[in-house]
């Protein structure tokens, strides 16, 4: 059967899958102030002149979804093209209203094609992971039953544990959750925060050592319950060397045998997190009968 894939630009994707003839792209732009617009993006250069930029903002830029007429105009060539069937992948439907868009515009093309929408409850290469996992798994002959199973369980499995030092861009930007009861109380606290769907509190820490300890401790309390074990994990980074580092290098002595990869925060995922994030995405493996 040939399947399309339409993934949104927050899931950094690497450079194998933006060159991928399957595989397209919407994307989520920011806007500042003074009338400038930026389009998501995964250039290094543009992502470091950017955070870099992001505190001397006067106000916080603002966000927002692709264009319905990005969706169109991908199932129309998806339709001219004759594929039949296609999967999406898209930010957390609580952080975006792309999922919500995505979903309406592609079921119009029910009577043409196969569509699955897939809510990642995630960001960033938590995206990307349940795109490289369906490629793979349709290559290894699996059934459609059996990939949307393994992306539910995918979705629910997957941990990310971050910390996002300036709470005051999640907070203005309403995706905080129970994160802005600590708004003027976080002098001297840093709180470790989860994202499944919402944007959630896991934990209170007096310092960064006990944020690096507090992640660590957890995603290998999570991969505990992988049934089919880690397979890689990716580090987030909103140009914070230093906890980039320190988790890298827990994360290495922990799991010698896993890949470990970093990735930027796309622009519209940073102007939430704010500068100097960071963070650590877990992702369970491939069904055992599907691992190489």
């Amino acid at each position: 059967m040939k399947t399309a894939y339409i993934i949104d630009s927050t899931a950094s994707l690497p450079d194998q899958y933006q060159d991928h003839p399957d595989v397209y792209q919407v994307y989520l732009s920011i806007h500042y102030a003074n009338g400038d617009s930026l389009r998501d993006t995964t250039d290094p250069e543009a992502l470091q002149a950017f955070y870099e930029d992001l505190p001397k903002q006067e106000e916080i830029p603002t966000t927002s979804q692709p264009q319905p007429q990005q969706f169109y105009d991908i199932m129309d060539v998806l339709v001219a093209e004759g594929y039949q069937a296609v999967y999406g992948f898209f930010l957390s439907s609580d952080f975006s209203g792309t999922y919500q868009t995505a979903y309406s515009v592609m079921h119009e093309y029910d009577d043409r094609l196969t569509v699955h929408v897939i809510d990642s409850k995630s960001i960033s290469l938590a995206i990307e992971a349940l795109l490289d996992h369906t490629i793979r798994l349709q290559e290894a002959g699996a059934s459609q039953e059996e990939i949307l199973d393994h992306l539910e369980k995918m979705t629910d499995q997957t941990a990310l544990l971050c910390c996002f030092e300036d709470l005051s861009y999640l907070v203005k930007g309403g995706r905080a959750g129970n994160a802005s009861a600590f708004i003027g109380k976080i002098l001297n606290i840093f709180p470790v925060l989860e994202v499944h769907g919402k944007v959630e509190v896991f934990a209170k820490v007096r310092s960064r050592k006990r944020v690096y300890a507090t992640i660590v401790d957890e995603i290998a309390k999570r991969v505990q319950d992988y049934p089919d074990g880690l397979e890689w994990l990716i580090i987030l980074d909103a140009l914070n060397p230093e906890g980039v580092a320190a988790l890298e290098e827990a994360f290495s002595a922990a799991y010698p045998e896993i890949t470990i990869e970093k990735t930027y925060l796309t622009p519209v995922i940073g102007i939430h997190a704010g500068r100097d994030a960071y963070g650590v995405i877990a992702i369970p493996n491939l069904p055992s009968a599907y691992q190489a």
